[in-house]
C-alpha cells in the first residue's frame, strides 16, 4: 500500500486486507473525464455546483461517490453504482446534462469567442445526430476496481491531483475545496456527500 494514503486516513478508516476481491455484481469505479481539448470549461463556467447537483441525483437512485475531485477542466471520481445500473450511462448521463449547462451559462455569459470555439470542431457526423458543441473529450476513462489496494491507490491519486505541478491548486489535499481529501483525513465536510468505500460492501 502507498504509505502517502496512511497521512490522510484516521486509524478507524484504515483499509481492510489488500489483497480482497471486490464483489462482481456491483462495484466501484474509477472515472475520468476531460473538457474538450482541456479548456477550463469547469471553472470557466463555475461549473461545480451543477456537479454536485447532478451527482447527488444519482446517489439519490441509489449510487455513491466514494471520492472526488473536480479540477478546472476534469474530474475524477470513485462512484458506486449498485447492481443492474451502468456506469457508463451513468456518466453519459451526466455529461450531457453538464454540456447543455456550460452551453447555457457560455450563451447567458455571451462568451461568443468560446462558443465558437466549441462549435467549430464539431464535426458533420457528430451533427446529423444533434450535437452542436464539443464540451467533452469524446470518451471517459471508466476502470473498475478489483481490489481494496486499487481503490485505496486511486484514493491517494485524486487527492494529491490539485497539488501537481502544473496545477499548485492547494497546499495540501484536504485544503482543496472541490475534493474528498478532507474526509478521508480527519471526517471533515466536503462540497458534496462522501460515502466512505466501505460502506457500500457491508
Amino acid at each position: 500500500m502507498s504509505p502517502s494514503i496512511l497521512q490522510y486516513l484516521p486509524s478507524y478508516l484504515t483499509p481492510m486486507t489488500l489483497g480482497k476481491r471486490m464483489p462482481t455484481t456491483e462495484g466501484i469505479f474509477f472515472c475520468t473525464f476531460v473538457c474538450w481539448k482541456h479548456i477550463p470549461l469547469i471553472d470557466k463556467t463555475g461549473l461545480y455546483d451543477s456537479i454536485y447537483e447532478k451527482l447527488q441525483r444519482w446517489t439519490d437512485k441509489g449510487c455513491a461517490v466514494n471520492g472526488y475531485v473536480v479540477m478546472p477542466n476534469h474530474v475524477h471520481l470513485l462512484m458506486y453504482a449498485p447492481p443492474g445500473a451502468s456506469i457508463n450511462d451513468i456518466l453519459g448521463n451526466c455529461k450531457r446534462w453538464w454540456s447543455k449547462v456550460i452551453i447555457d451559462r457560455l450563451t447567458e455569459a455571451k462568451d461568443h469567442n468560446m462558443l465558437f470555439r466549441l462549435q467549430r470542431d464539431v464535426n458533420t457526423h457528430r451533427h446529423a445526430k444533434g450535437q452542436w458543441f464539443s464540451v467533452w473529450e469524446p470518451s471517459s476513462d471508466i476502470k473498475t476496481c478489483f481490489s481494496e489496494a486499487m481503490i485505496v491507490q486511486k484514493l491517494d491519486y485524486i487527492h494529491r491531483n490539485p497539488l501537481q505541478e502544473q496545477w499548485r491548486l492547494a497546499e495540501t489535499p484536504e485544503a482543496c475545496l472541490h475534493s474528498s481529501a478532507a474526509f478521508y483525513s480527519h471526517g471533515g465536510p466536503t462540497s458534496m456527500p462522501v460515502v466512505h468505500w466501505k460502506e457500500c460492501f457491508r
